[in-house]
């Protein structure tokens, strides 16, 4: 009577446990793959409101607020009597990317991207609200509204 296995036993479950490692592995790999494009996703998600929350920001601060064309123009004044200067961002889309001009006394004081990697931005001012959507790469659209103090 024999005790223990052949080899032949051994290579049989040894073979059958590597298919199932195989199989396990493929499905979370799988699902691994899914959960970073999720991850992906809800990050950019989150990029686009962070630059509104920021476009928001600056319109309630401003004292003044335009639009021209596809592009915001805040104004804001010092009330430094010294100085007097009259601060001016441009928030604009430019090579995929929104950014920020800043000007002081009309002259290019440096830029700043606001976020990078988008496929549109619009801008429309209906009366005293200015409509504000951007257009992730995916095509997928942030709409938020901003009611402006004075034109």
């Amino acid at each position: 009577m024999k005790k223990g296995f052949t080899l032949i036993e051994l290579l049989i479950s040894i073979s059958i446990i590597l298919i199932l490692f195989t199989c396990e592995l493929n499905v979370f790999s799988h699902f691994l793959i899914v959960h970073k494009g999720d991850n992906a996703d809800k990050r950019n998600d989150f990029c686009l409101k962070e630059a509104l929350m920021y476009i928001e920001g600056q319109v309630t601060a401003a004292q003044q607020v335009t639009v021209i064309g596809n592009e915001i123009e805040i104004r804001k004044i010092q009330s430094d009597s010294l100085s007097g200067a009259v601060y001016t961002d441009k928030i604009l889309f430019y090579n995929n990317n929104i950014i920020v001009r800043y000007y002081r006394n009309g002259a290019l004081n440096g830029q700043n991207n606001i976020i990078t990697k988008v496929g549109g931005f619009k801008v429309k001012l209906i009366s005293n609200t200015l409509y504000v959507s951007i257009i992730s790469n995916k095509g997928k659209e942030i709409e938020r509204c901003f009611v402006i103090k004075s034109i």
